[in-house]
Order: structure tokens, then C-alpha cells, then sequence
């Protein structure tokens, strides 16, 4: 598939969601081979992704902000991700790291999470990258040790939690 292919597929597939109502104001801008979405997603909480077309990376950026390098939140995270990837998980939740390679970053204590494609399945690759960061808001952050970095960065309502 050829990269502009592959990246009107990964917006067709964030649009199949938009639509069924999993984002809303979903927007698309392409330049070059990189196409940046943003979309209000969970608690009201905007989220960037980019779809790198040369690379065929598709990142999830700054998705959690002030994380603290090499902190409990952030070996907790890397640990969370890491059993996504194995037979820990059932394989309807699991990402098959012979198809996708997950990696967390946390670059000045924002946490992006990037999906490299190892096979041409778009549609594989955008799914299980919606699914697994879903389980990381709100699985891995509904862990009650998370509950005032929930208030502070993703607007619970402390009355609610």
C-alpha cells in the first residue's frame, strides 16, 4: 500500500470511529508524509495522534502529561503496555508485536505512546493502537493510585470519583 493509501486509511479508520460516536470533532491535516488527527476523546480530554507514513508510525502524543522519568507512574505504564503486548492479555485486547512494535516515551515528562507497523495491516494497526490506549485511560489511570492525577490532568470530578 502506498503511503498516501496507508494514510487516508488511518484517517478513514479514525473517522469510522468519530462516527460511531468513540471521538468527536475529529480533524484531519495532512503535510507531506505526516498526518496529524485531533479529536476530543474521554472526559472531554483532546488528543493528538500522527501518522508518520515513512516511518508508518502512528503516535499517540502527549498523551499523559507530568509523568516523572523513570517514576512509579511511569514504570507502572511501561509494565501496563508490556503485558498488552503478551499472552497475559486475551488476544482480543492484545497487540501481536509481529504485527505492531508499542513503545512508550517520555520525553520532558509527557508521555507519548507510538505504534510502528511491521505489516501493511493499516486497519490492524489503528485498531489495536485505539484499543490499547483506551486500556491505558481507563484501566491503567482508573487504578486507584491515580485518582488525583485524574483530577489534575483529565477532568474527573473529585465529587464523582
Amino acid at each position: 500500500m502506498a503511503k498516501l493509501e496507508e494514510s487516508r486509511a488511518v484517517v478513514a479508520a479514525f473517522r469510522h470511529y468519530a462516527a460511531r460516536g468513540s471521538f468527536r470533532s475529529l480533524t484531519a491535516e495532512s503535510a507531506g508524509s505526516r498526518t496529524e488527527l485531533r479529536f476530543t476523546w474521554l472526559r472531554d480530554v483532546e488528543v493528538r495522534v500522527v501518522f508518520d507514513a515513512t516511518r508508518r508510525t502512528l503516535t499517540f502524543v502527549d498523551l499523559l502529561p507530568a509523568v516523572g522519568t523513570a517514576s512509579p507512574m511511569d514504570r507502572s505504564l511501561r509494565a501496563f503496555v508490556k503485558q498488552h503486548t503478551s499472552s497475559a492479555v486475551p488476544a482480543h485486547r492484545r497487540v501481536d508485536p509481529r504485527r505492531v512494535l508499542v513503545t512508550v516515551v517520555n520525553r520532558g515528562g509527557s508521555v507519548s505512546i507510538a505504534f510502528a507497523f511491521r505489516t501493511k495491516d493499516v486497519g490492524y494497526a489503528v485498531t489495536r493502537s485505539v484499543h490499547l490506549t483506551y486500556d491505558v485511560l481507563q484501566d491503567f489511570l482508573n487504578d486507584g493510585l491515580y485518582l488525583q492525577y485524574c483530577i489534575d490532568h483529565f477532568n474527573l470530578n473529585p465529587e464523582m470519583a
